[in-house]
Formats: structure tokens, sequence, C-alpha cells
């Protein structure tokens, strides 16, 4: 029979049938053999799936390896295992790598509690948490309560309803209206909706905000202003061509002028021609006068006048400066003179009508001093002794100054007591 291998177990014994209890039952030298294994996970939480990496290969359950399934990723919680219902907790109850999948909602951020939130803030959760609580996102103004998609559109400036247009349906194009006429400036609108301040038009095309009298409405005058703002100027209206008249002789100035429908300013005369706009004397065919001006426009002045030469004779004595004149049919200014050879201008007691006298000067403009008197060689005699400087002498009609000794060779000029005829 053998020797018995473990006396102390009535199961073991050569012989005896091998049980799955990891002993020799048979006393053959080896354990559990002939018996059929199984692999079995360690599945410390009871829920049937155990720790892939985890295991025995054996013919019986043994302790916590029971499972005949691995994959399961969290040993410790029996909601946990692979295919088991994910619920909302968390955890990757399924064991695919996900957690609280197809049974979260994403919440966005709702501050003002409208029921809208924002849509880049959100969180995906089991359960509304803090202010994200909206299932709804899309909100435009996160702090007011009126304002979300879907809300009415009221007019107040506001996107009410998230479609990114303000007061849509409400808004009208108002113009600024500066004059009050009813017509606006093109470019100077708010889309509003109702008027405010000088923004009151709802039609355009003032050309003049600054005038009440001028608009797209308004009836065209002759007043060289485009009135109904066409773009013309007094259409409707025969158009005549107006000369400036500055003297307002009925004569106006050919280079200047306006095409309009009647007189404007100074712009009057319907005639051009004339040839000095300050003088309401000159234009065309006016009756030449002596005044040395071309009256009748016609390039000549004085023309049927005869015509004086005049001197300029500025000190009156009726004598003129040869070289300064004029011919013209009257004297003008100070060309008076109808003689010349005035040899002093501006002295009325010199000239060649008047009388020579002894005075040192050409009275009688003839070139000589003094002609026809008698002269004396007078001295220089500063001490009055009767006695002059021999080099210093005038010859004249009588003394002057201190021009007024006969005699000369006094050698101290101021010492009277020093003299040719002096006592030694």
């Amino acid at each position: 029979m053998g020797d018995d291998c473990n006396d102390n177990d009535p199961t073991i014994y050569p012989g005896a049938p091998e049980l799955c209890d990891i002993e020799d039952n048979d006393c053959d030298g080896q354990t559990d053999e002939g018996l059929t294994f199984t692999r079995y996970y360690l599945d410390l939480d009871g829920d049937g799936y155990g720790q892939t990496s985890t295991f025995i290969d054996f013919c019986a359950l043994s302790g916590f390896y029971t499972a005949l399934v691995g994959g399961d990723c969290d040993d410790n919680d029996v909601t946990v295992y692979p295919d088991a219902t994910e619920i909302c907790d968390g955890k990757d109850n399924n064991c695919n790598g996900s957690s609280d999948e197809g049974v979260t909602t994403r919440y966005y951020y709702d501050f003002d509690g409208d029921g809208y939130g924002e849509a880049s803030s959100f969180i995906d959760a089991c359960a509304p948490s803090g202010f994200y609580t909206a299932t709804v996102d899309g909100d435009c103004t996160a702090d007011d309560p009126a304002i979300y998609p879907g809300a009415t559109e009221i007019c107040d400036g506001k996107d009410n309803n998230c479609d990114g247009v303000t007061d849509e349906g409400f808004v009208t194009r108002y113009f600024y209206d500066n004059d009050g006429d009813g017509y606006g400036q093109n470019l100077v609108f708010v889309d509003a909706c109702a008027p405010d301040g000088f923004y009151t038009a709802t039609a355009e095309g003032d050309c003049n905000d600054d005038d009440v009298n001028i608009n797209p409405g308004a009836m065209e005058v002759c007043n060289d202003i485009d009135d109904n703002c066409d773009g013309i100027a007094d259409d409707g209206f025969p158009i005549v061509r107006y000369y400036y008249d500055g003297d307002d002789d009925g004569f106006g100035d050919s280079s200047a002028f306006r095409d309009i429908c009647g007189p404007i300013g100074f712009y009057t005369a319907t005639i051009g021609g004339d040839c000095n706009g300050g003088d309401h004397t000159v234009y065309p065919d006016a009756p030449e006068l002596c005044d040395g001006i071309d009256n009748n426009c016609n390039g000549s002045a004085d023309e049927g006048f005869p015509t004086t030469r005049y001197y300029y004779d500025l000190d009156g004595d009726g004598y003129g400066e040869a070289v300064a004149f004029i011919d013209a049919c009257a004297p003008s200014g100070f060309f008076t003179a109808t003689l010349d050879g005035d040899c002093i201008a501006d002295n009325a007691d010199i000239n060649p009508g008047a009388t020579e006298i002894c005075d040192g000067i050409d009275n009688n403009c003839n070139g000589s001093s003094d002609e026809g008197f008698t002269t004396t060689r007078y001295y220089y005699d500063l001490d009055g002794d009767g006695y002059g400087e021999a080099s210093a002498f005038i010859d004249a009609c009588e003394p002057s100054g201190f021009y007024t000794a006969t005699l000369d060779g006094d050698c101290i000029a101021d010492n009277a007591d020093i003299n040719p005829g002096a006592t030694e």
C-alpha cells in the first residue's frame, strides 16, 4: 500500500481520491492533479468582477478570489464594475473610462436667474450647482433677467431677445434737423425708437440745415439759392446776365458778371463796358468832361476840350517848374501855372517876374544875384574894431552879420584894441 504521507489527515493516504485542497491526498507527490483548474480574480467588493492583474488559477474558489471575470476598475466599490449601470455619482460605474456619461446635464451660468445661461460658462453635472442652473444657453446679458433668447423685444436700446439686433421692429431713422423744417442732414442720423434733441426729421436731403426755408419740399424762388435742394438754383426762372455795377451808373464791368434770374447786390447792370466801376460819371457814351478822365470809355480823356500846359507851382507865384507839367484842359492840384522858369519852387517872392533886390539871392531867376546894385567887399570883423580878416569877406550890397568892416588887416580877430589903426 505504501507509506502514508500525512498520518494526521484521514483524507491523505496512498490511493486516496485527490481532493481540491492543495494537498497531496494520494501521496503521489502531486497536488490536486487530475482536477479542473479555473482562473479566479480577486474580488474584494463581491460585485462578481475582479482585479484583472490579481488572480489565481485554481480548482475551487479561494478567499476573495471568487470572480470569474476581471476588469473591475474599483474593487472597493460594489457599484463599479464592467457593464454596470452608469449612475450620476461622479464615478466611472461601468469602467469604460468616463464618469457619469449619459446621465449628466450641462448647466450654464445663469447669474440673473432668467433660465438662460452664458454659452461660454458651464459645467456638466448631475445636478445644478450655485449659479450653474440653466439648461439653455444664449443669454447675451448675464445680469438682466429681462434679456434672454425668446424675450419680447421692447424699445429700450437693448437687445432684449439676444438676436444681435437692438429694438428691431421699433426703430426709425431720425435725421439731424437743426432748422426744424422737417428735413435732416443726409449723413447725420440715429436709428432710435423716438426722436431725441435735434434728431427729429424722418426725411433727409436738407442742403442748408440753418435755413428753415431751404429743404427738398420748399418752393424755388428767384434768389440765387437752391431753395428745393435739387442742385440747381432758381430753376424754372429765366436767366439774365447781370454785370457788376459798383457805381450804379447802369453800366457794369464786362469781366464781372453773373447769369441769374434777377439782380443781386451790385450785379444790377444788364450792359457791360464800364471802364471805371467806381465813378458814376464814367460809362460808355457818357458826356466827356474836362476832368482828366476818360468819361465815355472810348480810350481818350478830355477829347473835344482845348488843352493847356500847366506847370507844377507849389508856392502859387504863377510860375512853375519847367520839368514838371501836365497838358490838360484845366489846372489840377499844384499844376496851375501856365509859365515856367521858377528857380525856387517853395518861395513865392522868387520867380522870373520878381524884382531883383539886394539880398544875395537870384530873385528873378536869371542866374545872377543882386544884379544892378553896387557891391562892397565886407570883411569879417568879430571884435568890431573896424578892421576885418583879409581872408574872410563877402561882396554884397550891404554888411551882413559880422561882415561889416571895409578895411582888412586885423591880426587879432577877437581884440578891439589890436588893429592896423591902433596906437602902439
